[in-house]
């Protein structure tokens, strides 16, 4: 399985509900609100990305708050464990 890392960063500097477009190699991405982990939050995964102005100003990882740094790699945790289990479990079943 590929290792999903970060290609960009984006930020509209919060003129839509997903501030923050965080995209990764394989062509999937995470759309985050400025405060991801409040009830009120945005955090959701995408797939299809097109890469261009219309998302924002391409910005540094290391320029996004630390909370919404913290939030990104606890998403890629849970979400890149959670593709190994459908994988182990889509083997299982091919059997």
């Amino acid at each position: 399985m590929k290792t999903r890392t970060i290609s960009a960063v984006y930020d509209n500097m919060g003129k839509t509900v997903d501030r923050y477009i965080v995209v990764f190699n394989d062509g999937s991405c995470l759309g985050l609100s400025s405060n991801p982990t409040h009830p009120q939050g945005f955090s959701q995964w995408g797939q299809g990305v097109v890469e261009g102005p219309h998302l924002g100003t391409k910005i540094r990882l290391a320029e996004l708050p630390k909370h919404v740094q913290k939030h990104i790699a606890e998403r890629m945790t849970n979400h890149n464990q959670r593709e190994v289990v459908l994988c182990q479990k889509s083997r299982r079943t091919e059997k």
